[in-house]
C-alpha cells in the first residue's frame, strides 16, 4: 500500500492580518517546489493530484499561479475545514487506501518553509501509517502537519488548537510527533502570518538569510540567530507602566516604592509612542511597585490604552482596595468598555499574600485583609450578575516558605469561582530582598534574559531603566521606540552570555527566564 497525498489545504483564519497575504505569492512558490521534490524525494508516497485548496480571506485576491488553486468557503475552526475535506462516512479497517488519504495542512503562511524536514516529516508519516503527523519544536511555517481521513474517526474533536487535541488523544490516535535539531523553542518563533510579529519577524529574518547567504531552513535560522540575534528583536511586546509610587500598604516583598506619579503628558506620550509598536501586539502592565490601581484615573487610562491599535490587552496589578471604584467607572461608561472588549482584554491581577489576617499585616503592613474580602465580595456579584462591562481578575499569592501550608486552601477556595487564584515565585530583586523562596526554579544552563529581548519598564517619574530589576534612574525623556533601541547592545550582551557588561545585577537576577508576553 502506497500512502497518497490528496493535497494540501492552506488555512487562512479570519483573524490573520490583511497584510500577510504579501506572503502569499512566496508561499505559493515554496508550495510549488515542495511538490516537484515530492516524487524525487518519496518512491512510497503518491501524489495524487496537484490540488490546493485555500479558505477564502477577506484580503484575498486572484491567485495567480502555475498551481491548482481552488479558493473555498470553508470554516474558520481548522478542524472543522479540515473535517470537511477529508472525513468520510464509512472507513473499513482494512481499507488502507481510504484510511491514509493525507493532505498537507498549513495553519497559516509558510514563507520560510523549509523543504528538507517537510519532506522528512511526510516520509515518516508514510512509514508508521499515521493519521496526524507534526514537527513538535519546530517553528509554526516551517513545516506542514500531515492529516490523513481516520484520524476524523475519533468521536471526540479539540477544543483548542489541534496539535494540543492530538497530543492529549495520543493513546487513542496513531500520531507521529517529531522532534528536530537544532530546537529553537526557546525563541517562541511564530512564522506563520497569523500576526503583525509573525510578519514582521518574517520579514527581519528573510533580509537576514539573503544577507548573510544563509539557507531557508532550521539550521540556516540557527546560524542566522547566532550571527544577528537582533534579527528577531523587532520590538516591545510587553510594557510595565507604574502610574503612580502610592500604596495603601509597605510592601515586604516588594523594593520600596519611589515618589511620583506620570503626569498627563506623560501618559499621552506612552499612547504615542505606541504608535510605533507592532499592532495587537502589546500587554501593558500598570503594575510597578506602588499600586497603579489605585490611581485616580487609571481606569480612563486602561480604556484609552485598550482603544490603541498596538494593545493587544491590559492587565491591572492592585492590592484591590479600589476595586469598586473600577466598577463604578467602567459601568458609566459602559458602551466604551464594550466596545473596547473589556470582557476579553482587561485583566486585574489582586496581590494577595496571605488569607490570615496576621501573615497579610505582616507581609502588607498597614493593609486590612477583611477590607479587601469586602471588595471582592463585591466583584464577585457584580461579575455573577453579568449587568455591566466584564474583566477578568487573578488572585496572586506568592509561593514563599511562610505560607506554603496555605497554598491548597487558597486553590480550594477560589476554583472553581469567578476568580482565578495564581502563584508566583518570588522576586528578590537580584538579592536585595531576603530570599524566601520554597524552591529554586531557575533552569541549570543561563540563557538570554526576555526582559531585554521584549520588555520595557517605566517607572512613576517617566524614566525607562534598563529592566524591572533596577527600578530607578534611566533614559529621558519617555520615548518607547528609543528607549528599546538605545537597549539593543545590552540584548546583545545578554545573547552572547556576556551577562557582566549588562549595567544591571543580571548574574544575581533569577528572572531572566521568564516570559511576560
Amino acid at each position: 500500500m502506497i500512502p497518497e497525498l490528496t493535497g494540501f489545504y492552506i488555512h487562512l483564519p479570519d483573524s490573520m492580518p490583511d497584510v500577510a497575504l504579501e506572503n502569499l505569492e512566496r508561499c505559493l512558490q515554496n508550495l510549488n517546489e515542495f511538490r516537484s521534490r515530492i516524487s524525487e524525494k518519496h518512491s512510497t508516497v503518491r501524489l495524487q493530484n496537484d490540488r490546493v485548496v485555500m479558505r477564502k480571506h477577506r484580503a484575498l485576491g486572484p491567485v495567480e499561479n502555475d498551481l491548482n488553486v481552488q479558493v473555498l468557503e470553508l470554516p474558520d475552526d481548522p478542524y472543522d475545514a479540515l473535517k470537511s475535506l477529508l472525513a468520510k462516512e464509512e472507513l473499513p479497517v482494512d481499507d488502507l487506501n481510504s484510511r491514509m488519504e493525507t493532505m498537507a495542512y498549513f495553519h497559516g503562511l509558510f514563507p520560510l518553509l523549509d523543504l528538507e524536514l517537510s519532506l522528512d516529516l511526510l516520509g515518516r508519516h508514510a512509514e508508521f501509517l499515521s493519521s496526524y503527523t507534526y514537527a513538535e519544536n519546530v517553528p509554526p511555517g516551517m513545516t506542514p502537519d500531515y492529516v490523513a481521513s481516520e484520524f476524523f474517526e475519533l468521536d471526540k474533536r479539540p477544543e483548542g488548537d489541534i496539535r494540543s487535541f492530538v497530543f492529549k488523544n495520543f493513546h487513542e490516535l496513531d500520531a507521529e510527533v517529531a522532534f528536530y535539531q537544532p530546537d529553537l523553542r526557546i525563541h517562541r518563533l511564530q512564522l506563520n502570518s497569523l500576526d503583525h510579529r509573525s510578519v514582521k519577524t518574517e520579514q527581519s529574518i528573510s533580509r537576514g538569510l539573503h544577507k548573510c547567504g544563509l539557507p531557508q531552513s532550521l539550521t540556516g535560522l540557527r546560524d542566522l540567530i547566532h550571527q544577528q540575534p537582533e534579527v528577531i528583536r523587532i520590538g516591545p511586546s510587553y510594557l510595565e507602566v507604574e502610574l503612580c509610587s502610592d500604596s495603601p500598604v509597605k510592601d515586604k516583598l516588594q523594593l520600596p516604592a519611589g515618589e511620583g506619579r506620570l503626569s498627563q503628558d506623560q501618559r499621552n506620550s506612552i499612547l504615542k509612542g505606541l504608535d510605533q509598536c507592532i499592532q495587537r501586539d502589546v500587554t501593558i502592565c500598570l503594575g510597578g511597585l506602588g499600586d497603579s490601581g489605585s490611581d485616580s484615573d487609571a481606569p480612563q487610562f486602561a480604556l484609552d490604552l485598550l482603544q490603541h491599535m498596538a494593545v493587544k490587552q491590559v492587565i491591572v496589578e492592585t492590592y484591590g482596595y479600589d476595586l469598586q471604584s473600577w466598577i463604578h467607572y467602567l459601568s458609566g461608561n459602559a458602551e466604551r468598555a464594550g466596545q473596547v472588549d473589556t470582557k476579553r482584554r482587561l485583566s486585574f491581577i489582586v496581590r494577595l499574600c496571605s488569607l490570615r489576617s496576621d501573615r497579610y499585616e505582616h507581609f502588607y503592613s498597614g493593609g486590612d485583609l477583611n477590607r479587601l474580602l469586602a471588595e471582592l465580595d463585591a466583584v464577585s456579584d457584580f461579575l455573577k450578575a453579568g449587568k455591566g462591562p466584564g474583566f477578568s481578575i487573578f488572585l496572586e499569592m506568592q509561593k514563599i516558605q511562610e505560607v506554603e501550608d496555605e497554598i491548597h486552601e487558597f486553590f480550594q477556595k477560589y476554583d472553581p469561582t469567578v476568580f482565578t487564584p495564581i502563584l508566583r515565585k518570588q522576586n528578590t530583586y537580584a538579592g536585595a530582598l531576603e530570599d524566601r523562596k520554597v524552591a529554586d526554579l531557575t533552569p541549570p544552563i543561563r540563557g538570554f534574559c526576555w526582559h531585554l529581548a521584549r520588555d520595557l519598564y517605566i517607572n512613576s517619574s517617566g524614566e525607562i531603566p534598563v529592566c524591572r530589576q533596577v527600578p530607578d534612574g534611566g533614559s529621558a525623556p519617555l520615548d518607547i521606540e528609543q528607549a528599546f533601541r538605545e537597549n539593543e547592545q545590552n540584548y546583545l550582551h545578554s545573547m552572547k552570555g556576556q551577562h557582566s557588561k549588562i549595567p544591571a545585577p543580571c548574574l544575581q537576577c533569577d528572572e531572566w527566564y521568564l516570559f511576560q508576553g
